[in-house]
């Protein structure tokens, strides 16, 4: 499991006056509480000496369109890299606090080195606050009149810097980047909605791997649909792709549907087989015995991959352009047992070469059969594409050589910015060892890491009376502040809202976490207060919310407003402190929040990007997940475009109106659709797309499960660990029903959808991923049950068999995991359920569909979930 880098305290930032927006010194003026700060503004990108590795970029989001940027490039690429430096001049001895404007990738993309001509190298970062542009404290110079000198240097890989801002200590740098507002402004939203667009131009996707070719497609932005085992067998199934992608298909499985395919002219891209189980296609069968590998598959051949890698030779092929002969592909994937012998193909090109033991074959061939043009790797670069991004740079080239004039890729190119995540002030997920401490300001109590003991990576705390922790700083403007709670381990504790005149707002959970509280108290005299019974189930870990707005203290639990309060709210621009309050009890808190009121989603306590808004979006990490399931384009597919637009598709439904944003800016709204939104915009974006709707709550289990519970308590996210690549789910390993629930109840009409998974190993079927709809939230004797067994979708009715239909999903062991994607679309006496797109069951009921919980349920098995969006009206 990879170390946690270390993390440091995080510093809030906060913008008393406005800050200068040019280089130079200020006048001084007459009036000091209008005066503006000394200030030094220097833009990153232009050092005097820019070199490699460090670049600039364009960034939409920055008012002058740059940054200056450090590639993903290796450590001792980053030992070699020289220092960055940035000069101007002083007329007087001045003592100034750096500021850098950052944007950082994870835990292993967090900082960078700052020094001065004569002083040693500081780590500058090492926050918590990732895919966000954010302001980062560094030391107070105590600089002499005339001219100086600053260093930056690269120390971690994916960090980009925007602006460095030097200003007299104690005052602090803006929420946004100085010169220009990050926050878009749209005064009339044209309308983007149309009707209902089919797509011209579709690739397929099928196959044991077809997982490998999904990211590629999605980071293009190329239309495409997941094809099945059943559906590849079948030509009138097929004939509708302009590309098919087929990646190791099951043994056994004929191939006749598929050369015919090609015979018609289709465009086939084909990888990963032995010829010895082909059926039905001698041709496919004879060109998979020039490039295949070993066709022996014990255990000990398996074995003698680490010492037997396989080489790629580019051999000129612009395929291949930038792999080194002298580095072996991933051993795992290694070809083993290549023909020993010159290539007979005589009407096919063959790119690059495969090199392995002494022996070689060709690494692709391309040439028509028929009227079709047929593409065959001699190993799994799709497949690949499951582990790490190795391979995504040939992947791209082969599918844009095999779309040709076709299809335009409609993001190509597109960065993952979150553009719509509002500043934040601080965060804290308390990830870093006990050594390190808690880095706040403690004003009584005993708080510590819990590091490596149960529960893991989560802060403790103890009192005997009352006891704050303070969020390190000199205050912020009104902000609103979360945790998380472990309801069970917690008692009386919560988050506090410290003002000018020296009284607090307590918002806690009390009474063993059943009940919460607002209390606004100044010394011993209460000022305001409210309680609230929650609702049920009081067990594992809850979120608490807390700002003030329009004379009103308002607190939300789980997502969810729950009080409101009447009271003393001071200004917004007021300064006041803020934190983690314990009432002389204990708890255990994760996941600390803080950032601006006045930037979330209307109507909610989330702000755009957050876990359970309109849109969460996940650290940037390398990996088949996060390029497509994770991805902010996966639930955006573009249909149709020409030279003057491009029509999207948003695949989950709407009850209310939702807000485009296109590169940061607002693009207009779309109209509340029951089923799919099609919207059209007038330019390709190259940052950013998202669709906003205050009624969309979007989970990726990145932080501890709040807004969802299981009973049984089988439930456990899998990897916690920024550093790690490759694992984000959650995951129940169970012979018995383990439900993990929605803590609300709704109403239809509503729609769910689960991007859900067997575990790997042997046992993995695709069998036993089920859901159920409007349940009790304790079992599944009430509510409508949907399960997956036997090669069929089966829907109870409390209890009551309603209907079965056979819909054969993935079948066989496969060596990863095959993300499924099920939507669930309620109505008031209707129910449809979606698996990849395709309608598989739709039920109509005469009674009402009444009010309940979703979730989501497995037993004798290994299920997990990556993803999951719940939509409703919004109310």
């Amino acid at each position: 499991m990879p170390k946690r880098p270390t993390l440091k305290c995080l510093f809030p930032l906060l913008v008393p006056v406005l800050l200068a927006t040019s280089c130079g010194e200020q006048e001084k003026q007459a009036d000091p509480i209008k005066a503006k700060p000394f200030s030094i503004l220097i833009e990153a990108e232009a050092p005097e000496n820019l070199q490699e590795p460090s670049i600039t970029i364009d960034d939409a989001m920055l008012g002058n369109g740059k940054a200056l940027a450090v590639p993903n490039i290796d450590k001792e690429s980053l030992s070699a890299a020289g220092s960055l430096a940035y000069t101007f001049n002083l007329s007087e001895s001045r003592s100034l606090r750096v500021w850098l404007r950052c944007w950082w990738q994870d835990g292993c993309s967090n900082s960078i080195f700052f020094h001065t001509d004569k002083g040693p190298k500081q780590i500058l970062g090492n926050d918590s606050i990732y895919n966000n542009w954010h302001w980062v404290r560094g030391p107070n110079l105590k600089l002499k009149s005339g001219k100086q000198s600053i260093y930056l240097r690269p120390r971690e890989a994916n960090v980009r810097i925007d602006q460095i801002l030097l200003l007299p200590d104690g005052h602090k740098p803006p929420t946004g980047a100085v010169g220009h507002s990050t926050e878009p402004v749209a005064h009339s939203l044209p309308n983007l909605t149309i009707s209902k667009k089919e797509p011209k131009f579709l690739v397929g996707i099928g196959g044991d791997y077809q997982n490998g070719w999904e990211p590629t497609l999605v980071q293009l932005g190329i239309p495409y649909r997941r094809v099945t085992d059943a559906d590849l067998g079948s030509f009138d199934k097929l004939k509708k792709f302009s590309v098919l992608c087929v990646t190791s298909f099951r043994h056994g499985a004929d191939y006749r549907a598929i050369e015919k395919y090609l015979m018609e002219g289709g465009t086939l891209i084909l990888e990963y087989h032995s010829p010895k189980h082909i059926k039905g296609s001698d041709f496919i069968k004879s060109l998979s015995k020039e490039v295949n590998l070993s066709t022996k598959d014990s255990d000990k051949r398996r074995n003698r991959l680490i010492s037997r890698p396989t080489y790629i030779d580019p051999q000129g092929s612009p395929f291949f352009e930038g792999f080194d002969v002298k580095k072996p592909v991933r051993h795992k994937l290694a070809t083993l047992n290549l023909q020993d012998k010159s290539s007979t193909l005589t009407d096919f090109k063959t790119h690059g070469l495969a090199l392995s033991v002494g022996k070689t074959a060709p690494a692709m061939i391309t040439g028509m059969r028929g009227k079709g043009k047929l593409y065959l790797f001699c190993t799994g670069f799709g497949f690949s594409g499951i582990r790490d991004d190795h391979y995504q740079p040939l992947l791209t080239r082969v599918m844009i050589d095999a779309i040709g004039k076709r299809w335009q890729p409609a993001y190509k190119g597109l960065n993952w910015s979150s553009a719509q995540s509002p500043q934040i002030y601080f965060h804290d997920d308390f990830m870093r060892p006990k050594s390190e401490g808690v880095g706040w300001d403690i004003q009584g109590g005993t708080w510590k890491l819990t590091s490596g003991t149960s529960p893991k990576f989560i802060l403790r705390a103890e009192a005997t009376e009352t006891a704050r922790l303070q969020i390190p700083g000199d205050g912020h403007e009104m902000p609103r502040i979360s945790v998380s709670l472990q309801t069970e381990l917690s008692k009386n504790a919560g988050v506090y809202l410290a003002l000018p005149d020296s009284s607090f707002v307590d918002c806690l959970l009390v009474e063993n976490g059943t009940v919460l509280s607002i209390t606004h108290r100044k010394g011993e005299t209460i000022l305001a207060s409210g309680n609230v019974k929650l609702s049920e189930p009081h067990k594992g870990w809850r979120r608490i919310s807390l700002y003030g707005k329009n004379g009103t203290w308002l607190a939300f639990v789980d997502g969810r407003k729950c009080l409101e309060v009447k009271g003393d709210v001071p200004d917004p621009e007021t300064l006041i402190s803020s934190g983690l309050v314990l009432n002389g009890s204990h708890a255990f808190f994760d996941d600390v929040d803080l950032r601006p009121y006045d930037a979330l989603i209307s109507g909610t306590d989330r702000g755009h990007g957050e876990e359970g808004s309109s849109r969460s979006f996940p650290p940037l990490r390398k990996g088949l997940e996060f390029r497509s399931i994770y991805s902010p384009l996966f639930e955006i597919r573009p249909v149709l475009q020409n030279d003057a637009s491009l029509t999207c598709q948003y695949t989950m439904p709407t009850y209310s109106p939702s807000t485009v944003y296109v590169d940061g800016t607002i693009a207009g709204s779309v109209d509340p659709n029951p089923l799919t939104a099609y919207f059209q915009l007038k330019q390709k974006p190259t940052q950013s797309l998202a669709v906003i709707n205050p009624g969309i709550r979007d989970y990726l289990f990145a932080q501890q499960l709040v807004d969802w519970y299981a009973i049984d308590g089988k439930w456990r996210r899998k990897n916690r660990w920024s550093c790690d690549k490759n694992w984000f789910w959650i995951g129940a390993q169970t012979q018995e029903p383990s439900i993990l629930w929605y803590r609300h109840s709704l109403s239809p009409p509503y729609a769910v959808r689960f991007a859900a998974a067997e575990g790997m190993g042997n046992s993995e079927k695709g069998n036993d991923l089920n859901m159920v709809i409007g349940g009790n939230g304790t079992d599944l004797k009430k509510g409508i049950v949907i399960r997956t067994i036997d090669g069929a979708l089966q829907l109870t009715q409390d209890s009551v068999l309603k209907k079965t239909i056979r819909a054969p999903l993935y079948q066989g062991w496969k060596l990863h995991h095959i993300w499924i994607d099920y939507k669930v679309i309620v109505e008031e006496k209707r129910v449809r359920v979606y698996c990849d797109d395709r309608l598989l069951i739709d039920y109509r009921t005469t009674e009402t569909i009444g009010i309940g919980q979703p979730g989501f349920w497995t037993q004798q098995g290994f299920a997990q979930l990556a993803r999951a969006t719940v939509v409703t009206a919004g109310k």
